[in-house]
């Protein structure tokens, strides 16, 4: 049972390798082909189902692990994306503040304004 769960993908990827290299074949300039080699079940003289890491202590630890590591992964994005929406909303702030000053005749406002777009085109 177990044997036939893994060979049929194997032979599905063997097949996909097989079709990608001859698709590659027809190209102006051939990339290298892909090869494989699908040694799943060399240690087959052991149950699968006798290892360790088939029990299912290990297989549940293996989930909340792999669960924790995709949590801190989503936590890293999340993140970026609260910085971004941040910045957005300061750099939002910042242009009603200095339209403010502008539209209300700040002229110290104005003349940083100024010498800030002069310098700018400059170093473009």
């Amino acid at each position: 049972m177990v044997h036939h769960l893994i060979t049929v993908p194997c032979d599905v990827i063997a097949t996909a390798l097989k079709n990608y290299n001859k698709a590659v074949s027809f190209l102006f300039r051939p990339q290298l082909l892909l090869t494989a080699d699908f040694n799943l079940l060399r240690d087959t003289r052991k149950e699968i189902c006798d290892m360790p890491w088939a029990e299912p202590p290990c297989c549940e630890a293996m989930n909340l692990y792999f669960g924790i590591k995709r949590a801190h992964e989503e936590i890293g994005h999340l993140n970026i994306e609260t910085t971004i929406t941040q910045f957005q909303g300061i750099l939002s702030s910042t242009l009603h503040w200095l339209l403010h000053c502008l539209m209300n005749g700040n002229t110290e406002m104005k003349s940083i304004l100024i010498l800030h777009t002069s310098y700018s085109r400059l170093a473009v």
